[in-house]
C-alpha cells in the first residue's frame, strides 16, 4: 500500500491503539532497521505522532533513510515492549506494517481469544497448589507502508489479540506490481507476531510470599532474570494482593503504581496457624538495578500472627520478604512430595 492509499484510509473515531510492525528485510544486508520488530502506541496523540514519524520512511532508499530520528521518536512514545491495550467491545485499533520494496504485500491476520482475569488465573493455580499440598537483492530498495485498519476486538471484555504479519521476497506479476503474499500457498521469509493483552485494568493477584531473614537465603537466576529462594522454604504464604496500578502492564505510568496491600495466610493444611497483612511493592517488568535484570520482582513487609506449636498461643512479629508467582510454590510442593 502506498502512502497515497494510506492517507485516504479513514481513521475510526473509536480507535484506541496503533500497532506498528517492522517486517522489512532491511537488516539482512546490514542496512538500517528499527530496534524492535513491533511497537504499541496507546494514546491518540502518540499514535498520530508515531505515524507521522514513520511516514518519513515511505518511498525512501533503505540505505539512505534517516532511521535514527524515527527510532528516537518510537522509544520516547511507545509503551516500551508492553503489549497491554485497553479496548472495550467495539473499539478499534490499526496495524501499520513497514516492508521493503522487494517484499510482497504482507498478509495481516488478526485473531482473538478470550482470557480470564489475572486473579482468576492465580486462583486456578492456588487450587492446584492446594491439591499439591495435598537473502540480499542487488536492486535499490525503498521502504513501504501497509495498513490494516478498523480492527475491532470482538465481543470479549478481556482477550488476547494476536497480530500475525507474514511476507516474502517479491515475485513478478503481469502488471509489474507487487504480489499479495498468500500464507496458504507461500512460505514466509519474514514473520512477526504480536500478542496484545486486552481488557480493563486489573489490580488483584495472588502471590507466594516467603519471609527472608538474610540475603543469603535468596538466589538470582541469570537465565530467567528472577530472584527466588536457594532451597524450598520451610514457611511460605499465599498472599492476596491489591495493587495500585495495572498488574498485567509491563510498564508504569508512575512509580507509585507498584504499591500494594496484601493479606497473607500460611500455605499449609492449617492456614490459620500463621496469617497477617502488610504492604509491598511490585517492580516493573524487566527492571534493572546494579547491573541485574529482574522480572516481576516484589518485596513486602508484613505483620504476622503465628501460633506457637507448644503453647498454642499466637506470637506477633514484623517480617520482610519476597513475593513470587504461585507457579513457583506449586513446584516446591511437587518436589517435596516426591
Amino acid at each position: 500500500m502506498t502512502a497515497a492509499m494510506l492517507a485516504a484510509t479513514p481513521v475510526c473515531a473509536n480507535q484506541k491503539a496503533l500497532v506498528i510492525v517492522d517486517a522489512s528485510n532491511a537488516g539482512t544486508s546490514n542496512a538500517p532497521s528499527l530496534d524492535r520488530r513491533w511497537y504499541v502506541f496507546r494514546s491518540a496523540k502518540d499514535s498520530q505522532a508515531a505515524e507521522a514519524s514513520l511516514r518519513r520512511l515511505d518511498d525512501r532508499n533503505v540505505n539512505e533513510a534517516p532511521l535514527d530520528p524515527v527510532k528516537k521518536d518510537f522509544e520516547r512514545m511507545a509503551a516500551d515492549s508492553d503489549p497491554r491495550v485497553y479496548l472495550d467491545p467495539g473499539d478499534t485499533f490499526r496495524v501499520i506494517v513497514l516492508r521493503t520494496s522487494d517484499q510482497l504485500l504482507p498478509s495481516i491476520e488478526i485473531s482473538e481469544k478470550r482470557r480470564e482475569t489475572r486473579f482468576a488465573q492465580d486462583f486456578g493455580t492456588l487450587i492446584k497448589l492446594a491439591v499439591a499440598i495435598a537473502k540480499a537483492v542487488a536492486e535499490t530498495r525503498v521502504y513501504k507502508l501497509t495498513e490494516k485498519s478498523g480492527q475491532t476486538n470482538g465481543v470479549y471484555k478481556r482477550s488476547t489479540i494476536t497480530v500475525d504479519v507474514k511476507t516474502s521476497n517479491e515475485k513478478e506479476t503481469s502488471d509489474g506490481g507487487p504480489e499479495q503474499f498468500d500464507p496458504a500457498t507461500m512460505t514466509a521469509d519474514t514473520s512477526v507476531s504480536v500478542a496484545l493483552v486486552n481488557g480493563p485494568k486489573e489490580h488483584w493477584f495472588i502471590s507466594a510470599d516467603v519471609p527472608i531473614t538474610k540475603t543469603s537465603e535468596a538466589k538470582y537466576d541469570e537465565t530467567g532474570h528472577t530472584i527466588g529462594t536457594k532451597s524450598t522454604p520451610t514457611t511460605a504464604y499465599a498472599g492476596v494482593n491489591l495493587m495500585l496500578g495495572d498488574v498485567i502492564a509491563e510498564t508504569r505510568e508512575c512509580w507509585t503504581d507498584g504499591l500494594m496491600l496484601k493479606a497473607m495466610a500460611k500455605l499449609s493444611k492449617r492456614p490459620a496457624d500463621s496469617y497477617g497483612g502488610g504492604i509491598g511493592y511490585r517492580f516493573p517488568a524487566q527492571w534493572h538495578i546494579f547491573g541485574y535484570e529482574l522480572n516481576d520482582f516484589s518485596v513486602f513487609a508484613a505483620y504476622l500472627r503465628t501460633r506457637n506449636q507448644t503453647s498454642r498461643a499466637y506470637e506477633n512479629a514484623v517480617r520482610g520478604g519476597i513475593s513470587l508467582n504461585l507457579d513457583k510454590a506449586l513446584d516446591w510442593f511437587k518436589s517435596s512430595s516426591k
